[in-house]
């Protein structure tokens, strides 16, 4: 039975790899600390330049009660040699940092030779030294050999029956092939020292394909990770839960904080569907389901409320209210609430005009705020006199506060309230904008996978994996998300390059921001119809584009003719169509979209994205001249 060390405790314990910070090694501890974190991993080159510090870096972490789980020796080490001169040599220089597990990484692992005697004789000798001094020592075996079965390692030190030697299980490396978890259930309690987690985009790679993958943090990709904890916790494994990666991709400055929310929203769906199996986590409010967009408010000048005004009549919005002491407007039309509040001072810059407040259809509004507190998402400014909603909050992308309502907080009594009804307003009737179908985010790459583990860490939703997009100036990253049934639908946009639209519209800007928003509609020709009769200015899409869908798709003349006349882009998925029309550009690369979708499409347009795009920056362009 293997002795009760710092790693196997009776509480469940989370941990990261300091690789993933930047900075001085004392900042790293105090950042993984504030996080939330209960360990950190010690990464070989935090190892190396602070040996002249270990006893201070020991004390200081002693002082904030966050030890070293382990030292991960990220340089490739190969068991056919069997050289443990790197190991021995740290022994001693480890005991100074309070650590007591080392991590050695198997890059080039082939059919061990369980008959060897000189193999044999030296994991003899290591594990001797490493009795003498407490210390353990975990194999992180990568499976790049076609050869390569854990159960020949299993079997090895079965033999040699080492009890400092074991093994540590890293989550991509184990499942990586789009093998079962299950698999794992052949190893020995005794045998794991260690696990890391950490995903891939897709699963099914080949096994050579590892070395050159980025990883994810968990949530992020497609791995299984909620059955590989399953198996490893019936195996009755107590160490840390690591997040810990290899080949990583460029993080955001709120990497810890995702770390975070990421393995405790995981380790908590796990116990919730197995209670008891994993001992004493931080216990948070379920998911909540989001069932709608309540209203979306912009802040603008004056000169961009009234291009805003102006769009928003040709689609036959109705400026139904306006607040009772402040400037602030109620646009509507079907279930579809736009707020336009508007500055004093009429100073045109992108910092004012923004996307500044969303509200969100909820089925429990105090759960989802109760788990993103624990989770560690940022809580907005005191409220200030001039907040028209009192609805549960949290920050969100680029700064702007998402409300959450549910059954108990009647929207529509606090707009009767808040807000005197424009009785002189002119309105033509509704063109059959029915609601929301979904919101664009387009913010730096670094932060895209940042908001998409605030999505999915707090919200039930379903993602889709990321495409890139083609751009005139370069490519853009997407990847969606959404509600099982769909009525809350986000597409988050990557874009680091400013002279891609996209990156355009963040150039100068405080973060991400919200680019564009799509209108469903039931009919898009009716729809349409009412648009050029009110003079919507809608993106003109080049001819070519047509030429290539009738190729592609074998269309009809007519309906060819009839989609082009009116600039609407089309797309199918088996017998499922897809419908859009685009408004132009109206500032800073902001746009409005109107959809259909027929029968089943679950998709935006991917195929149309480039053609989209190259039309605005042609008009863009045109403009400019």
């Amino acid at each position: 039975m293997a002795p009760k060390d710092f790693w196997v405790q009776d509480l469940m314990q989370t941990s990261i790899s300091t690789s993933f910070i930047k900075g001085d090694l004392v900042s790293k501890i105090r950042l993984i600390k504030k996080e939330g974190f209960d360990s950190f991993e010690l990464d070989e080159s935090d190892f190396t330049t602070n040996l002249g510090r270990a006893n201070k870096i020991h004390e200081f972490s002693r002082s904030i009660n966050l030890m070293p789980s382990a030292l991960n020796l990220n340089s490739a080490y190969n068991i056919q040699k069997s050289d443990f001169s790197k190991v021995i040599s740290k022994i001693n220089q480890i005991k100074e940092f309070g650590i007591s597990l080392i991590i050695i990484n198997d890059f080039q692992n082939n059919q061990i030779n369980v008959n060897s005697k000189f193999i044999r004789d030296n994991f003899v000798k290591v594990s001797k030294k490493l009795k003498e001094n407490k210390v353990k020592l975990a194999f992180n075996i990568y499976p790049y050999s076609r050869k390569y079965k854990i159960s020949n390692f299993l079997k090895f030190l079965q033999k040699i029956d080492c009890e400092n030697i074991g093994i540590c299980l890293n989550s991509s490396a184990c499942l990586v092939d789009g093998t079962q978890p299950a698999k794992l259930n052949i190893i020995d309690t005794e045998k794991i020292f260690y696990v890391q987690l950490n995903d891939l985009a897709i699963s099914n790679y080949k096994i050579s394909d590892l070395k050159r993958i980025v990883s994810l943090l968990p949530g992020q990709g497609n791995l299984n990770l909620t059955s590989f904890i399953k198996v490893i916790s019936r195996l009755k494994y107590k160490g840390p839960w690591t997040i810990s990666g290899f080949n990583l991709a460029e993080r955001s400055d709120s990497i810890i904080k995702d770390g975070y929310r990421s393995i405790l929203s995981l380790l908590n769906e796990v116990s919730i569907s197995n209670p008891g199996l994993i001992n004493q986590i931080t216990q948070l409010p379920p998911k909540v389901y989001p069932m709608g967009f309540e209203f979306l408010e912009f802040q603008v000048d004056r000169k961009t409320e009234k291009k805003f005004s102006e769009i928003l009549r040709t689609m036959n919005f109705r400026k139904e209210r306006t607040h009772k002491f402040q400037n602030i407007d109620l646009w509507r039309q079907g279930a579809i609430n736009i707020l336009i509040r508007k500055n004093q001072n009429n100073i045109t810059s992108s910092i004012q005009n923004s996307f500044c407040n969303l509200g969100i259809r909820v089925s429990n509004s105090k759960n989802i705020f109760d788990r993103a507190k624990k989770l560690g998402t940022t809580q907005p400014r005191k409220r200030s006199k001039f907040e028209w909603l009192h609805a549960p909050r949290i920050e969100g992308v680029g700064g702007s506060i998402v409300h959450f309502i549910d059954n108990e907080f009647n929207l529509n009594n606090t707009l009767k309230n808040e807000f005197s009804f424009n009785s002189n307003e002119e309105f033509s009737g509704p063109i059959g904008l029915r609601r929301i179908d979904h919101v664009s985010q387009t913010m730096r790459y670094e932060e895209m996978q940042s908001w998409l583990t605030f999505y999915i860490s707090n919200f039930s939703m379903l993602k889709t994996s990321v495409i890139d997009v083609l751009d005139p100036s370069g490519f853009i990253s997407s990847q969606s998300i959404k509600s099982p049934e769909g009525e809350i639908r986000l597409n988050l946009n990557g874009a680091n390059n400013i002279k891609t639209f996209s990156g355009s519209f963040l150039a100068g800007k405080f973060g991400a921001g919200v680019q564009h928003v799509a209108f469903h509609t039931d009919d898009i020709f009716e729809t349409s119809l009412h648009l050029f009769k009110s003079n919507f200015a809608r993106l003109k899409v080049p001819e070519t584009y047509y030429e290539k869908l009738k190729a592609e798709f074998s269309l009809d003349e007519e309906f060819l003719k009839r989609i082009q006349e009116k600039n609407i882009l089309y797309d199918v998925d088996a017998d499922n169509e897809y419908f859009q029309i685009y408004s132009e550009p109206i500032i800073d690369g902001f746009f409005f979209e109107i959809v259909q979708r027929n029968r089943g499409y679950e998709g935006y347009g991917a195929r149309n994205a480039s053609t989209r795009l190259k039309a605005q920056t042609d008009h863009n362009n045109h403009r400019r001249i």
